[in-house]
């Protein structure tokens, strides 16, 4: 949580940005020179790292035996804590309140990506808002597809068989 930690530590000079700067995406997702951070009010921003505006620093240093990562190559590996975190929550608020959560969560995305559309269409929303809200929705998205592994199993062989029909029909892209 950006907020989470924000009683011990202090903000970054004094016009009033907070402690923390991260990384906004990665090269593979295309956004390799962005970065957010979190201004006084809380609020989530985000701009160019290469501006110089905004410094970047670590919110917080963690223990290795603590940290979250993932094993080998296989970045679909989840590691045993954070599947604990998916089973933890799918516990104390019920398989039900998840599923419906995901719904939602999948709805908030997709109202993102329209008006992603609608900018690209029409011009209208402010580019960098509309991006940083489809991250953010990927995000929860991502987090409640987990969870749905936890309630209904993992899908590996659907997910097999939806990638080889998916390679089968951009072959020749390829």
């Amino acid at each position: 949580e950006y907020r989470q930690h924000r009683d011990i530590l202090p903000p970054l000079g004094d016009e009033g940005w907070w402690w923390l700067a991260t990384p906004y995406s990665t090269e593979r997702a295309g956004y390799p020179s962005l970065v957010r951070f979190v201004i006084s009010d809380g609020s989530l921003r985000i701009s160019n790292a290469y501006n110089g505006d905004y410094g970047v620093r670590p919110a917080l240093y963690l223990k290795s035996d603590i940290s979250v990562s993932l094993d080998g190559d296989d970045e679909s590996t989840i590691e045993v804590s954070e599947e604990e975190l998916y089973k933890a929550a799918v516990q104390k608020f019920g398989e039900r309140a998840q599923i419906l959560v995901a719904i939602e969560e999948m709805s908030e995305l997709t109202k993102a990506l329209l008006k992603y559309i609608r900018h690209e269409d029409f011009n209208q929303g402010d580019y960098d808002d509309i991006v940083e809200s489809i991250a953010e929705e990927r995000a929860d998205v991502s987090i409640m597809l987990n969870q749905l592994t936890v309630i209904f199993g993992k899908n590996e062989d659907a997910e097999t068989e939806k990638l080889e029909h998916l390679a089968d029909i951009v072959k020749d892209a390829l």
